[in-house]
């Protein structure tokens, strides 16, 4: 219905236009001639419009529908990084997650938690922190893959590129407890060092921000970090890029202690998009089987907001 609706509005904005214009047009006036019209619909096909459109991304008004369309998301980043949200088109984006092996449902999830949630604050037994990137986050994939194939996916929904690794899974499962990956909405940190010198160190910490189902994150150590021991690495694969190579890795990762590691070669990704600074960063988005079974429309329970008990 809502593809229906979106198809007849454009089919009675193109009638309009060029059957009251006389002369011809370059894309930027055609642009703003289609705004107008959108702008004087009634109301209530205003409403219809936005609705059917809006598909977990902030649209104001249907001018900016029109601008989601015609455009490729001009100043997406700029605007998303003020706090105004996202006007891109999520339909694209969704294709490609797909394409690259990602499970739609987990994609939708954490936009909607970004959209609800980009101006709050959270207190996950480590202070104060916030969503500090509004473009840029990461999606562990875990639902169904409990032995083979567990993905992380770096997603910039501003400028729609989708990079996919491989990445481990809690050798104990999913949960709170050690040696588990805790399911959920965390948010990055800054640098931490292992005091026993690991190998692996530094990691990027993760801030648990979900009451009772990972909130220990923090006091247990978890982190973003290399997959490598004193016998070697334990992550193989690779990285692609929906920009150059827009498909699933082949390769695996071993088991963590619950901690997201990832293979060496691709540490500085991560390093470059997904470190915070110790009160902002990126949402990083574990998606478990529970997660899973809530569908399209879960944006994150039990969330640890600041001054709400």
């Amino acid at each position: 219905m809502g593809n229906l609706l979106k198809k007849a509005f454009f089919i009675f904005l193109f009638a309009s236009i060029f059957s009251s214009c006389e002369e011809s047009m370059n894309g930027q006036q055609a642009q703003g001639y289609m705004r107008s019209a959108a702008s004087r619909l009634p109301p209530d096909d205003q409403d219809r419009l936005r609705r059917a459109s809006n598909n977990y991304r902030t649209v104001p008004d249907p001018a900016a529908v029109v601008d989601s369309y015609v455009n490729h998301c001009p100043g997406c980043e700029e605007a998303a990084l003020r706090g105004r949200g996202i006007t891109r088109n999520s339909s694209q984006l969704e294709k490609t997650y797909a394409q690259m092996g990602g499970d739609v449902t987990a994609l939708r999830q954490v936009q909607c938690f970004i959209d609800r949630n980009k101006s709050n604050s959270f207190s996950g037994g480590y202070g104060s922190i916030k969503i500090g990137d509004k473009c840029t986050f990461a999606i562990n994939e875990h639902a169904g893959r409990s032995t083979r194939g567990n993905k992380m996916f770096i997603v910039n929904q501003c400028s729609g590129e989708i990079k996919v690794m491989n990445v481990t899974r809690g050798s104990a499962g999913i949960g709170q407890g050690t040696g588990k990956t805790n399911p959920g909405f965390h948010i990055s940190a800054g640098w931490h060092n292992s005091p026993s010198g690991k190998i692996w160190s530094p990691g990027i910490k993760m801030v648990g921000i979900q009451k009772g189902i990972n909130d220990e994150a923090w006091g247990r150590g978890v982190v973003m970090h290399r997959a490598i021991t004193g016998r070697g690495g334990y992550c193989s694969g690779g990285m692609n890029s929906s920009k150059s190579n827009p498909r699933d890795v082949g390769g695996d990762c071993g088991r963590s202690n619950g901690c997201p590691a990832v293979q060496s070669s691709n540490w500085g990704t991560l390093t470059k998009h997904l470190l915070g600074t110790g009160s902002a960063g990126n949402v990083i988005y574990n998606f478990t089987d529970r997660e899973k079974r809530k569908g399209d429309q879960y944006c994150g329970g039990n969330l640890l907001l600041k001054g709400v008990r």
